[in-house]
C-alpha cells in the first residue's frame, strides 16, 4: 500500500573504468528509481549514480558499495545512493552516462545524454535540454555545472520518427 506501492529500485546502462589509483573498479549508472506519481517531493527522476568494489574482489557482489550523502557507504545490491551527475532542471533526466579518465587532464570525462520527457512528448516543442553532453571532473564524483556543455540538441528517445541519439561511447585513442 501507499508509496511502498510504486517503489522500484532499477539499475541500468552501467559504464565501468578503473580509477587514476588503481585501486577500485567504478561504474556508474543510470538509476531508474522510481517512487511513484504521488510522491513528487522525493521523485529525482532518472539521474547518473556511481559505485565501486576494490579491483582484486569486483568479481564479487558483496565488494560493491554505492555512493551515498558524501561517502561509499551503501551495499551494492539495493543499497540507497545519491547522484553524482543529475540534471540541474526538474523532469530532465541525465542518463546513459559513459566515463573514462584521462591522465594527460587528470580528469574524468563523460558522455551522457539529457532527456526532457516533455520535448520528447510533443515534436513541435523545440528542444533545448535534451540531447548529447560532455562533462568534466576531478574526482569523478563532483562534476561541476561549468564543467559540462550540451554537444548536440537532439531527442533521446525514439518516437515520431525523429532523429535520435541513444548510448553514447567516449573512446580516447591518444591520451598524451
Amino acid at each position: 500500500g501507499g508509496s511502498d506501492r510504486w517503489r522500484r529500485k532499477i539499475t541500468g546502462e552501467p559504464s565501468t573504468l578503473t580509477d587514476p589509483t588503481g585501486q577500485y573498479l567504478m561504474m556508474y549508472y543510470t538509476s531508474h528509481d522510481f517512487y511513484g506519481p504521488e510522491d513528487r517531493v522525493n521523485y529525482r527522476g532518472h539521474q547518473m549514480c556511481l559505485a565501486r568494489a576494490p579491483l582484486s574482489r569486483a568479481h564479487e557482489p558483496s565488494a560493491w558499495v554505492k555512493y551515498y550523502n558524501g561517502s561509499f557507504s551503501q551495499a551494492g545490491m539495493w543499497g540507497k545512493d545519491t547522484p553524482v551527475l543529475a540534471s540541474p532542471v526538474r523532469d530532465v533526466d541525465a542518463i546513459n552516462g559513459h566515463a573514462t579518465y584521462i591522465p594527460a587532464l587528470k580528469k574524468f570525462v563523460m558522455v551522457y545524454l539529457m532527456n526532457s520527457a516533455y520535448e520528447v512528448q510533443y515534436p513541435q516543442v523545440p528542444i533545448q535540454y535534451s540531447g548529447l553532453y560532455l562533462a568534466k571532473s576531478s574526482d569523478g564524483i563532483n562534476w561541476p555545472l561549468a564543467e559540462r556543455v550540451q554537444l548536440w540538441k537532439v531527442k533521446t528517445i525514439p518516437l515520431f520518427d525523429q532523429e535520435v541519439v541513444l548510448h553514447p561511447t567516449l573512446v580516447i585513442t591518444d591520451q598524451s
